[in-house]
């Protein structure tokens, strides 16, 4: 599953990090990114989000394209203001960032997600118990609770019964959350799209004694190859959300999320497939058209 590169003329681009995370682990992804633009004769600079807010607009028009490895939706859109061609767009990670959107997305395009109930919005104070337990009515138990804004899996609860719902509301407070129904599963599976193709997959196994199937909280990865419908329905969610390249959840024929900004030394690690050389055929095309 491998993408098409087109000769380009010389072009430079702009690799946008978080500031804020700058540890080994994200700063080995940099790397990956740069070895890949070097491969795909590309000049690249790497900045991070902190030391790009300062600077003008005007200084975003040296690049011919950004490559946004981050979530800083405002700075994506200033860079884009400028002129510049960002993969991912600005309008692609707000949406994949917050999980409500993504849900909501998702199956205004259709595509098959959890049964769900979005929190109303609050400003203060916290969810009245009554539609806690219309939310356990509504999706059975046990109920999945997701912060919209998080990563890692490390905001994802689940509730076993009322009691544990109705307790779950001091936790909650006034921030989003989207309630799910909960999919009993061993494993789910992650699919690299890039483009309109899905390029690569791998299976990611629970932990022992946990829900959650995230690879940051113990999972084991296999290799694994999606079924054609995994992979149409994993190149319709990317496109649902308007993503670039991305990577999709997939449980039970159902989309759990889409991830903007996708890691990917787990892959590489794990079949040797280059990620990060997908996206750089898939950049060249794009800026050749």
């Amino acid at each position: 599953m491998q993408g098409n590169c087109s000769a380009v003329n010389f072009m430079k681009g702009l690799l946008v990090v978080n500031g804020g995370l700058l540890t080994p682990k994200f700063t080995e992804i940099a790397q990956l990114w740069k070895q890949a633009f070097a491969r795909g004769e590309i000049a690249s600079d790497e900045r991070d989000n902190i030391s790009l807010a300062a600077e003008d607009d005007a200084f975003f028009s040296h690049y011919d394209f950004c490559l946004f490895y981050d979530k800083d939706v405002l700075l994506c859109r200033r860079i884009e203001g400028a002129g510049v061609r960002c993969f991912n767009s600005a309008s692609a990670i707000a949406v994949c960032d917050d999980k409500c959107a993504t849900s909501y997305a998702l199956s205004a395009a259709g595509i098959p997600v959890p049964k769900h109930v979005f929190s109303p919005k609050l400003f203060f104070g916290q969810l009245p118990d009554a539609f806690l337990r219309r939310v356990g009515e509504r999706l059975g138990y046990p109920v999945v609770i997701k912060a919209a804004f998080g990563s890692f899996g490390e905001q994802i609860s689940l509730a076993r019964d009322e009691e544990e719902l109705l307790s779950f509301a001091p936790k909650i407070g006034a921030q989003s959350v989207i309630f799910e129904e909960f999919l009993p599963h061993e494993w789910d599976v992650r699919v690299y799209v890039v483009g309109d193709c899905a390029v690569s997959a791998m299976k990611r196994i629970n932990p022992k004694g946990d829900f959650r199937s995230n690879a940051t909280l113990g999972a084991a990865l296999e290799r694994y190859e999606p079924s054609e419908e995994e992979k149409n329905l994993a190149v319709r969610a990317s496109r649902a959300v308007g993503a670039d390249f991305s990577g999709v959840d997939i449980l039970g024929g159902k989309v759990l999320e889409v991830n903007s900004n996708a890691h990917f030394k787990n892959l590489l690690d794990l079949n040797g497939y280059s990620y990060a050389d997908a996206c750089v055929r898939y950049i060249k095309g794009e800026l050749n058209k």
